[in-house]
């Protein structure tokens, strides 16, 4: 594993990229951490990020708005994208719209198919808004995660045909923790854990 801290961020745009074995901590992220993009319209397609983690990586001003991980591609359009094997955690409430841990697609984009696959990631304590994971886009698959104790959901927030399949829930009663909020049409929700959300 290599470990980056202070105000370490990371870049990058291409075809297959693989991105693997970093850790975040002990410093904060700037506006995007993890991103995969390097510039206006140079974008990485079918990458993939697997076994990072991002700890304890937020700004000290909890006004700065940050999203830990960003995913783009040929305009946030079919880029395959996949997230795999990943521990995010200890992500204090920002207290407003901006703090997602993750974001799928934007308003812009969110009727094209992004295709992008989150599987089998560790969730905890990720409450930076109501929006853990933020998807804007078609055609995504949320597979298999745990989220535990995180004031938030999973949010198709825009966008059709997701799927959100045999995820873990724990919240332990904790306020504001939450399952899966659902907008638009053609998703498929299943064999979901859901224990003890506020």
């Amino acid at each position: 594993l290599t470990t980056l801290e202070g105000t370490s961020s990371i870049h990058f745009s291409g075809e297959y990229v693989v991105v693997n074995g970093l850790v975040f901590q002990n410093g904060e992220g700037e506006r995007h951490v993890i991103e995969f993009k390097t510039g206006n319209g140079v974008y990485a397609n079918h990458s993939t990020l697997s076994e990072c983690v991002i700890k304890d990586y937020n700004p000290a001003d909890k006004t700065v708005q940050t999203t830990w991980v960003s995913l783009w591609g040929k305009d946030s359009q079919e880029n395959h994208h996949l997230i795999t094997h990943n521990y995010f955690g200890y992500r204090p409430p920002l207290g407003s719209n901006g703090g997602e841990t993750m974001r799928i697609g934007t308003s812009h984009v969110s009727l094209s198919n992004s295709q992008t696959r989150v599987v089998e990631n560790y969730f905890e304590h990720c409450s930076g808004e109501v929006e853990i994971i933020s998807v804007k886009s078609c055609e995504n698959e949320i597979v298999g995660n745990t989220f535990y104790e995180c004031e938030g959901s999973v949010v198709l927030r825009h966008g059709n045909r997701n799927v959100v399949d045999g995820n873990v829930f724990i919240g332990n009663d904790k306020k504001n923790t939450g399952g899966v909020r659902v907008v638009n049409e053609g998703h498929r929700i299943s064999g979901n854990v859901f224990y003890k959300l506020a």
